[in-house]
């Protein structure tokens, strides 16, 4: 997911993030202008 998408699409952005947070994923998006943020699977 690109930051861009979290900006532009705030609506769907956040219910992409709140439907992967209840599969079970930690989010964290991260600062390093490669324009991707990181999501890691910890079960």
């Amino acid at each position: 997911m690109t930051e861009t998408s979290l900006i532009t699409q705030i609506a769907q952005a956040s219910a992409n993030l709140n439907r992967l947070r209840k599969a079970g994923f930690i989010i964290a998006l991260d600062d390093f202008g490669s324009g991707h943020s990181c999501a890691i699977r910890r079960v």
